[in-house]
This record gives C-alpha cells, structure tokens and sequence, in this order.
C-alpha cells in the first residue's frame, strides 16, 4: 500500500507520531487534526491515510492507545495499555526498525507528557520536553499548524539544541509563561468545590488566558478530579468539556472518565477524557457529571 498523509492530533503526543512515521514512510503530508472534526465527521479520510492518536474513520493503517475507541480490522495497532501513540508505533516496528531507537528520548517524553506522569518538581519546573508541549494549540489553526509542521522539521534534523534555540519556539514559550501568569491570576474566581471535584467554568470568557491545571492539583490537593468547561474553537453555540484525574492521586477516582465522556459524545483515557456539547444544556450536563464523579 502507498501512503499519501499522515493525519496525527494536534498535541506533543501527535507530533512524535507524525516523526516517527515520516522516518518509517518518508515525508508524507503531515495534517493536525482534533479528534471532535473526525466525531462529526468533518474530515474524512481515504485507504491512502496513515492515522495515529485519533478514532479510526477508515485510513488504510491506524496506531492509537484511547480507550474509548474501538479496535478494527484497519493494519496498524491499538493498545489502549500505552501511555502514548509514538509508543504504540515503536513498540509495533521495533522488531524492523531498529533505527526509531533514535527517537527514544521523544518517545520517553510522550509516555511522560501524554499519561502526565508528572511529580510536582515538573509542574512547578517543566523541563524543555514539558515546555515545548505547552507551545501548541492557542493561536489560530492555520497558524498553529504552520507552527508543528515548523517544529517537525526541527525534529527532523536531529538537532535538539537548534530546536530549543529557533526564534518561533523561543517566542512561543514566552508566549506560554506569560498566559500562564495571567491564568494564575484570574483563576480562583472561576473554581466551584462540588465534593470530590473542582468544577472551572470558563464560559464567561471566551478569550480566558491559557494556563495549567495541573497546578490546580498541587492548589487544591484534597481534590481529586477537575472538570473544566470552556468555549468550543471550532463549533459555535458549543463548549468543551475536559475531565482529568488528580494526577498525584490518580486511582482515587473509581470513576472511568472516558467512559463517562463517552456517554456525552466524547471519550478519551481512564484518568482524562473530554466530549463537546451544545451550551443549551451545559447545565444539566455539569449537572449529571459531578453527581458520577461523586456517587
């Protein structure tokens, strides 16, 4: 089989994917997806596409580890075990390729960034890995992507210390410092304690400032789950919801959090999951999920 793309997420996680499988299938077309335009099937993808870290809408080859979705008969791998998608693509084509050991600090910190395995020295100090995972996704699309397609031809040569020397990552981690400063700021007045969970509802402000909610773990140990609703980028009269566990207490939530999302039309992880829903019935729905996450 030919393939023309590599369609990956548009986080950290997606990047080193698309890495891995360029060095694999030489250098495809790379497209930044989120996972809601292949829900509501606004993309559409061909036998000729190479899918990772993404539900499977048909591509001809497909590596994930979300729980929520479902294994197919498509060539690839899913492994829902996996603290990341490059891990799942290595552990696939170790066996043949044993050049993708190259990559072996990325996909450490993939394992790392995407089951965020994090102690509170990271949060508090992220390394380089931590710090560039922050500089995706908070301007606008076209932009963004020109950006990680930047990025991964950084990552291409090899040569770490250009990468974390380029003026577009530079400024882009500044970029991240300060929106983090201004989230610190303005955070506590949108936090709600509802037993086991702290509710941020940032409805009120769709241009509310980019920060970290694992910080809200080290603020708010008691908690050990955080459900944050927010404006939807791409689907008007929509928001987005995000649930993650305590990332210091993890299993202290019995509940499975993609599965939860699953019954709003999201999905994800056991420990963080998401759904999009229309804002008429935010209320009901915040509603009905704390009332799970605290039965």
């Amino acid at each position: 089989m030919n393939y023309n793309r590599i369609v990956v997420h548009t986080d950290f996680d997606g990047l080193i994917s698309a890495l891995l499988l360029r060095r694999l299938y030489g250098p495809l077309e790379v497209i930044f997806m989120d996972p809601r335009s292949i829900e509501i099937k606004a993309f559409q993808s061909t036998p000729q596409d190479i899918i990772a870290d993404l539900p499977w809408p048909g591509a001809g080859l497909w590596f994930d580890h979300h729980a929520t979705n479902e294994p197919n008969a498509a060539k690839g791998t899913f492994d829902k075990n996996a603290p990341s998608s490059p891990r799942v693509i290595y552990e696939h084509y170790k066996g043949e390729h044993p050049e993708l050991n190259e990559y072996m600090d990325l996909i450490l910190a993939a394992d790392k960034i995407d089951f965020a395995r994090y102690t509170e020295e990271d949060v508090r100090n992220p390394d380089r890995w931590i710090q560039l995972g922050y500089t995706f996704d908070f301007g606008e699309k076209i932009e963004d992507d020109d950006y990680k397609r930047h990025v991964l031809n950084l990552l291409e040569t090899q040569d770490y210390e250009k990468l974390f020397m380029d003026e577009w990552v530079q400024r882009r981690i500044k970029q991240h410092k300060e929106n983090l400063e201004n989230w610190r700021t303005q955070i506590r007045p949108r936090i709600s304690h509802h037993g086991r969970a702290l509710l941020v509802d940032l409805t009120h402000d769709e241009n509310f400032p980019r920060g970290n909610n694992f910080e809200l773990y080290i603020m708010y140990p008691e908690h050990i789950v955080t459900v944050t609703v927010y404006h939807s980028k791409h689907e008007k009269n929509h928001y987005k919801i995000s649930c993650g566990n305590n990332i210091f207490c993890k299993d202290k939530n019995p509940v499975h959090l993609g599965e939860l999302m699953k019954k709003y039309g999201g999905g994800g992880h056991r420990y963080a999951a998401g759904c999009t829903i229309p804002k008429e019935v935010k209320d009901q729905a915040l509603k009905e999920i704390l009332a799970a996450l605290n039965a």
